[in-house]
């Protein structure tokens, strides 16, 4: 009976210490990078995310320094002063870096020989070569659980779609 005594005021104890304990302030979740940015001095490229009154209000005061307009975020360069302000924010939802990102299609390129086939063949004296393809004139099909056609890269390049995955509509 002492035992569960003691386990019921242990209990009690570590549910009223935790519910007295102050919360934190609101404000935007910070990615690890740009906590270490933060630390640093310099520059960050920072990804703010927010509701579009704040974004507003951020592009606005920072709009030398925009990036990219995105939905529901802006990308900004910010100094670490600049940053430090944003983090306080308690309008913005979430910032990360925009961490720059590169293409691989060189790599694919070669694996794939495109290069070879995008400079053609010269054998035989020229009499049995073939011209270097670009894919001018080529269709391509696209088999995928979904496509955004309303999607800026796609808009007018998309010439039918069926729908074989439900009963949604096209």
């Amino acid at each position: 009976m002492r035992r569960i005594l003691v386990t019921a005021a242990l209990c009690a104890l570590a549910l009223t210490s935790s519910l007295a304990r102050p919360k934190d302030p609101a404000g935007p979740t910070l990615s690890d990078d740009l906590r270490e940015a933060l630390g640093s001095g310099g520059r960050a490229r920072v990804i703010v995310q927010a509701d579009d009154a704040a974004l507003q209000s951020i592009r606005a005061r920072h709009g030398e320094s925009l990036r990219r307009d995105l939905r529901g975020a802006v990308a900004v360069d910010l100094s670490a002063g600049e940053l430090k302000a944003l983090s306080e924010d308690s309008r913005v939802a979430h910032l990360s870096g925009d961490l720059p990102v590169a293409a691989s299609d060189l790599i694919t390129n070669r694996s794939t020989r495109a290069d070879k086939v995008w400079a053609g063949t010269r054998e035989l004296l020229g009499l049995v070569s073939t011209p270097g393809y670009k894919g001018s004139g080529i269709g391509v099909a696209v088999l995928d659980s979904g496509i955004n056609a309303r999607h800026a890269v796609m808009v007018g390049r998309v010439a039918a779609r069926v729908n074989l995955d439900s009963f949604e509509p096209n």
